[in-house]
């Protein structure tokens, strides 16, 4: 191959490559869908013992859950088992995996494994193109003992403000996301998340928009505005897709028919010339 055809491959593949990274989403960003938790909610491990606890999240607004933390405490006669873990409810739902433990279970003859989520920091890469993705079940902290032999591993305890990385992959799209943890010694406090399409590189303004109702809706949505310059509005979903064909308006009030969309979380975007409005409204049958 002659060195004018290598120099074009390579050119090809890093633009493939700069393309798939080229949004980048950090963990404390809020994208288009944000849930502040409030108040935080405690899940809890040690009282009372041998209990379950769990927090449910619907990172696709469809009224299904696709992801549980879960604060579990079992004790019996052949061993004990708590700690704090994050399991995917969804086969396209994935989490930041961070590293593998094992103990050696010498009496069953077999290794005892178990993965351990990757903590991320305030502004730290989700997608970074070296992250491994895992939608099973991976544990924050885990003291677990099957006679005679012992797994524990506290990487999440007494922790702040860390944050885990989320995404949802389909055949057509994906979206990237975090939840925001504080972690004690016997739970864990689940502050808010995040996921859906990342903040857009055009900074949204004030715009003369006096309201947009009823929010929730079942049927339809009104915008009210103070004049009757031009302006465009769509609606999207929370994987970023639009939903509605485009509006292009210049009257004071304008009606948005939402009857033929599914319940669930959507965004209203307003463009005018002098810039854009997202806000997000609730859609309920």
């Amino acid at each position: 191959m002659s060195h004018h055809k290598i120099k074009y491959v390579l050119v090809i593949l890093l633009a493939i490559c700069l393309n798939s990274y080229s949004q980048i989403y950090k963990a404390g960003s809020s994208f288009s869908t944000y849930i502040d938790v409030n108040p935080d909610t405690l899940i809890n491990y040690k009282v009372p013992a041998y209990s379950n606890e769990t927090y449910y999240l619907d990172i696709t607004s469809d009224l299904q859950n696709d992801l549980k933390i879960t604060a579990r405490c079992v004790i019996g006669m052949s061993g004990h088992n708590w700690g704090i873990s994050i399991t995917s409810l969804n086969p396209n739902a994935y989490f930041r995996l961070g590293r593998i433990d094992s103990a050696y279970q010498s009496s069953g003859g077999f290794w005892m494994t178990d993965k351990v989520a990757k903590q991320l920091f305030y502004d730290d890469t989700i997608n970074s193109s070296n992250a491994n993705w895992d939608s099973t079940t991976l544990h924050l902290t885990l003291d677990a003992g099957i006679n005679p032999n012992h797994i524990s591993f506290n990487d999440w305890a007494n922790t702040n403000n860390e944050y885990i990385g989320i995404k949802y992959q389909n055949t057509t799209d994906t979206i990237y996301g975090w939840i925001r943890l504080d972690c004690l010694s016997n739970g864990c406090y689940v502050k808010d998340y995040s996921f859906g399409a990342a903040p857009s590189s055009v900074k949204d303004i004030e715009l003369p928009i006096t309201r947009i109702h009823p929010n929730p809706t079942s049927d339809k949505i009104y915008i009210e505005r103070t004049n009757n310059n031009p302006m465009e509005i769509n609606l999207y979903n929370v994987l970023g897709k639009q939903v509605s064909l485009t509006v292009k308006t210049e009257s004071q009030k304008t009606e948005i028919d939402v009857t033929g969309l599914n319940p669930g979380i959507y965004f209203v975007k307003i463009g005018t010339g002098q810039g854009t409005l997202t806000k997000k409204i609730i859609i309920q049958h």
